[in-house]
């Protein structure tokens, strides 16, 4: 039986309370108070999170006696019918390792913020936004079933336009968090759909086995896997399901097609960007997907295309990274890339590392978006790299940091993104769970992949930290300017403008410490899973396998005959023997050589090449992004436009609509400037008409009466 926690109401309401109280009061008050608060919320949900993690859950065996499983009912939300949804919390592997990453990242994005905010106006709604934007993201994860996320889903969408939109005096900054609010809503229409199915299939949306009405993910288990075909997607039954729940993913995390919302979302203050982009809202669809492994491992084309898909994003967004000038959008689309990993994972079957991959991408991208704010900050709010240069002499710690994660992301070892990243390309490789060659073939898209993530960070770095110092005259023509309400990032240079040239500074500490610790993490993170080939013990995927389904054997209808883990050996299930176990540890560490070598030379190319011509133009298709924004336009967002102006308003509204009340209004307005002819105000022509109409009505009576008496 799950054992009961006070404490996951309390990590999932604090953050409210923060968002509350600042909301409320926080006008009022100092940025001090104010980060005080925020910080200060986030830092208890943080400890409540590890105590509720290291001192509740890891105590438990794990074993079938008693699962590692933390429960907190706290009353029945919605029951009509057989359908039941409790507004209940639930720790176990899953949510606990997400619980824990998601809060101490967050809360050393917060402490960043409280500097890299000063001065700014509406500091008190940053921050409000910020701490209801954690509350939903907890309730995402902890929610004991698929509503309880769905709200959780949501509140992280409403939040993010509201901070992307931040500086909404600024017509791009409302145009990107519309942008991210309309994308998102066409993924969760899929999801909920895929919501409704599930319950209308297995009665039950909980994952909790304890719930009332059980876990749907038991009844799934139980199920045969599904043939491999894609006119299942609209059959109505498990593919459907793993169809219409990865539309939501692919929104959320900004998957092809649905990833152009992303990159726009730049145009919200930099602490955003790391909140949003590392650890929780764009993680959230490969959560959902992990937490709902069990639908997708009794559905090979679904997992095929969550494979596919992840690989092609991965592969396209890093083309696009390697041409952009923006600091940040660079970071986006690396965002977008590594996303794609993540996927790639899941839809292979290796899910625990699709999610290792998530808890090591949240400290290295995190520290490499808030490196990139530092270096905003110091450049006086400049975001193109083309106007920078040899910032290692003035921002020694924000330099050394974002080497760290610039190693780590690369994939070079023993930096945690080599790790994750290993474990994916080893895992694709060697499924089963997908057609001949299909695993070969995303394996090498994935390596690809790789290189190219090593070449354009590597750009990053050269481009901001060596070279020549590009920003010698950069503000020379610039004249001196007052900051006002609603200006972003790019736009903020006019206010600290100055007739002399720029000298980049240093942040203050509130912004360096966080790089610091998170830059830690993008060392260590990974040393968590190392697996048995490099004589590790791989906790992480020990830990998370007992709560994500195990991958299929492609072909099998049934449950038996299950893929091994990376990690199998004579012992795990009888699975696999010490030679094939002996011969799969070989394989992993030639991989692993090989990909140390793809990400070393993809360091190399990118040092050389852009150390020479730092000021390379790349090709224009890449700049453009493959002209995708410039399609969507012109094939849905004008043609909606179009239609709603001419079909919608013009036609439908203003001529059907309003014509048939118009017409209505002149009709009644004809009647009543026709018998306004008789109002004439004279009292002689109203004893007439009454006269006359009193001759009527004797008249029509004496008629009556005469017929009568002539009918007797």
């Amino acid at each position: 039986m799950p054992t009961h926690s006070s404490l996951l109401a309390y990590i999932v309401l604090v953050p409210l309370l923060g968002a509350a109280i600042i909301g409320l009061f926080g006008k009022r008050w100092s940025e001090r108070l104010i980060g005080t608060v925020a910080c200060g919320t986030i830092g208890i949900s943080t400890i409540l999170a590890f105590i509720a993690f290291f001192g509740q859950l890891l105590p438990l065996s794990g074993q079938a006696g008693q699962p590692r499983l933390l429960t907190q009912y706290l009353f029945t939300w919605i029951k009509v019918g057989t359908f039941q949804a409790d507004f209940a919390y639930m720790l176990d592997p899953l949510s606990g390792i997400m619980v824990v990453f998601v809060t101490f990242v967050a809360f050393w994005i917060h402490v960043f913020a409280t500097g890299y905010m000063h001065g700014e106006d509406g500091y008190y709604r940053f921050f409000a936004y910020l701490n209801l934007f954690m509350f939903s993201m907890l309730t995402l994860v902890l929610g004991d079933n698929l509503l309880m996320l769905f709200v959780g889903w949501e509140g992280v969408g409403l939040c993010s336009y509201l901070l992307i939109g931040y500086y909404y005096l600024k017509n791009f900054a409302g145009d990107a968090a519309k942008k991210a609010f309309v994308v998102n809503r066409i993924g969760d229409v899929g999801f909920g759909l895929g919501i409704m199915l599930v319950f209308k299939l297995f009665g039950s949306i909980s994952f909790n086995p304890a719930s009332a009405t059980g876990s749907f993910l038991t009844k799934v288990a139980a199920l045969p896997v599904d043939s491999f075909s894609f006119g299942l997607f609209f059959a109505g039954g498990v593919t459907c399901i793993a169809f219409l729940l990865f539309i939501g993913a692919a929104g959320k995390s900004a998957q092809i097609p649905l990833f152009v919302w992303l990159p726009d979302a730049m145009a919200g203050p930099t602490p955003v960007s790391a909140l949003i982009h590392a650890a929780t809202m764009v993680t959230a669809g490969v959560y959902m997907v992990t937490r709902t492994s069990q639908i997708y491992a009794k559905a090979p084309a679904a997992m095929f295309l969550v494979a596919f898909i992840g690989a092609l994003t991965a592969l396209f967004a890093a083309t696009i990274g390697i041409a952009q000038w923006d600091i940040k959008k660079v970071l986006a689309y690396s965002t977008i890339s590594q996303l794609g990993y993540m996927f790639l994972a899941c839809g292979v079957g290796a899910w625990t590392l699709g999610i290792f991959h998530v808890f090591t991408h949240a400290f290295f991208k995190a520290q490499l978006f808030l490196g990139s704010g530092s270096v905003i900050n110091g450049m006086h709010h400049e975001q193109d790299m083309r106007k920078m240069g040899n910032l290692r002499k003035y921002m020694p710690i924000t330099w050394i940091t974002m080497i760290a994660s610039w190693l780590a992301i690369a994939g070079v070892p023993p930096f945690s993104g080599f790790f994750s990243k290993d474990g994916i390309l080893f895992s694709a490789l060697n499924t089963k769970a997908l057609p001949e060659p299909w695993g070969k073939v995303l394996w090498a898209i994935g390596v690809f992949t790789a290189l190219l993530t090593a070449v354009y960070m590597t750009r990053l770095m050269v481009m901001t930290f060596w070279g020549d110092e590009r920003f010698r005259n950069h503000h020379d023509d610039h004249k001196q300017a007052e900051p006002h309400a609603g200006q972003v990032e790019g736009a903020r240079e006019d206010a600290h403008a100055v007739t002399h040239a720029v000298t980049p500074h240093e942040s203050p500490w509130s912004m360096t410490l966080p790089l610091i610790i998170l830059a830690i993490g993008a060392v260590f993170a990974g040393f968590v899973g190392v697996p048995k080939a490099f004589h590790g013990a791989d906790h992480f995927e020990q830990f998370l396998s007992p709560v994500v389904a195990k991958a299929p054997v492609y072909g099998s209808s049934s449950s038996i005959g299950v893929e091994p883990s990376r990690n199998a050996t004579a012992t795990d299930q009888g699975v696999e023997s010490a030679a094939e176990a002996e011969a799969n540890s070989g394989q992993e560490l030639t991989l692993a050589l090989v990909s140390a070598a793809i990400a070393l030379l993809g360091i190399v190319m990118g040092w050389v090449w852009f150390n020479r011509k730092p000021l390379w133009q790349p090709p224009s298709i890449l700049e453009n992004k493959y002209y995708v924004d410039e399609i969507y336009d012109a094939t849905v967002v004008n043609p909606i436009k179009a239609g709603s102006t001419f079909i919608l308003w013009r036609f439908i509204d203003v001529t059907i609509i309003d014509g048939m009340v118009n017409q209505l209004g002149e009709v009644v307005r004809d009647m009543g400037s026709t018998l306004r002819t008789i109002q004439t105000g004279a009292a002689r022509t109203y004893a007439a008409v009454i006269g006359i109409a009193g001759l009527v009505v004797i008249g029509y009576f004496g008629y009556s009466f005469i017929q009568m008496m002539f009918s007797k």
